[in-house]
């Protein structure tokens, strides 16, 4: 999974501990929106898809997403440079 990829470029160099544990951070938490979303779907009966709405966030969750974001963005700027 994921989570063994990034340890194992972790232990390999390829990314700092730090960006591993920043980049599973991220990841764990936008799971977590994602699957909250699709749990009120299914309690209002709804089909549950991937489409969330940042009216559904609060301001917290809005701040923590684009802090997710930009840790993606490092990460694929880094790498991208590295790898060209």
């Amino acid at each position: 999974n994921t989570q063994d990829r990034l340890a194992i470029a972790a232990r390999g160099g390829e990314i700092s501990e730090r960006s591993a544990r920043d980049l599973s951070d991220a990841l764990e938490f936008l799971a977590t929106l994602r699957i909250r979303h699709q749990a009120r779907q299914m309690d209002r009966g709804e089909v549950a898809d991937n489409m969330l709405s940042l009216s559904e966030l609060s301001n917290f969750e809005r701040s923590q997403l684009k802090d997710a974001f930009a840790v993606v963005q490092l990460l694929q700027t880094v790498l991208g440079q590295r790898y060209r």
